[in-house]
């Protein structure tokens, strides 16, 4: 979401903040040599009114404009979709799994 939709917003690219590269990274430099996984873990947000959800994702991307809303108004009701009494906004993220034995590394080395 915050890809597809910052450009419109903001008027630049999306840039995500650091993440596991630095905690990779981190580990590296103290001698440890971690085994990395990347996954996608798809969500979905539950809302009990489509205003709930517009309301929700403002402060995430940053809003703070009528125009700015609209933008992420329309977006929203492109994505959403009704489940019973709810509303609700498929999502997907990436993650990264990092994961090493301790027994294979001595920081003393």
């Amino acid at each position: 979401m915050a890809k597809d939709l910052w450009p419109r917003l903001h008027g630049s690219a999306y840039v995500a903040s650091p993440k596991s590269d630095i905690i990779f990274n981190t580990l590296y430099q103290m001698g440890i040599y971690p085994h990395v996984e990347h996954f996608v873990y798809e969500h979905i947000y539950r809302f009990a009114t489509e205003e709930e959800a517009v309301e929700y994702f403002k402060p995430r991307h940053l809003i703070t404009t009528a125009e700015q809303e609209t933008i992420l108004r329309d977006y929203i009701m492109q994505s959403l979709e009704h489940d019973g009494d709810t509303v609700t906004v498929p999502g997907h993220s990436h993650r990264m799994k990092i994961w090493w034995d301790v027994n294979d590394f001595s920081l003393a080395e």
